[in-house]
């Protein structure tokens, strides 16, 4: 079983992945389940939009992202959502009470950008979302600087 507080920097409410199933190199398979606590519930139509299915597509690639490296080397990392491209969604929302399987798949990564492939099934196996994103993982430092508004080149 893998901890989430060792690989994503989200702490809740805003980490949307629950679990991870199976991760390596190239793929990994996570879970989020949707509940009236989600950050994103809306009691109007009991549920959470689908637009949010980004950002746990999104967080799935950063656990990818973690498992690039080896063992003692692996650690969590901050990073910025770069573009999102071909994002596409069979529903409107999340049901309460859905469970989804999130997944994240290396398209391509080269230090510090990333470029990777997502989906989200419901527990038939159904594609309900898909997307690809890229994001950017700066050094420790750099994301420092950047928060504080810095010039980082």
């Amino acid at each position: 079983m893998y901890n989430l507080d060792d690989i994503l920097p989200q702490q809740y409410p805003m980490r949307l992945i629950d679990r991870v199933i199976s991760a390596d190199k190239e793929r990994v398979v996570c879970e989020a389940v949707i509940t009236e606590e989600h950050l994103f519930y809306d009691q109007a139509i009991n549920g959470v939009y689908h637009w949010v299915g980004i950002e746990m597509m999104a967080q799935a690639s950063a656990v990818l992202a973690y498992f690039q490296a080896e063992g003692a080397l692996r650690r969590k990392r901050n990073g910025f959502l770069m573009s999102v491209r071909s994002c596409t969604s069979k529903k409107q929302q999340f049901d309460c009470d859905q469970i989804l399987t999130v997944i994240s798949q290396k398209v391509m990564i080269e230090n510090p950008v990333g470029v990777f492939s997502g989906q989200i099934l419901d527990t038939t196996g159904q594609l309900l979302s898909s997307g690809r994103f890229s994001a950017y993982q700066p050094s420790e430092d750099e994301f420092e600087r950047i928060l504080q508004g810095q010039k980082t080149i």
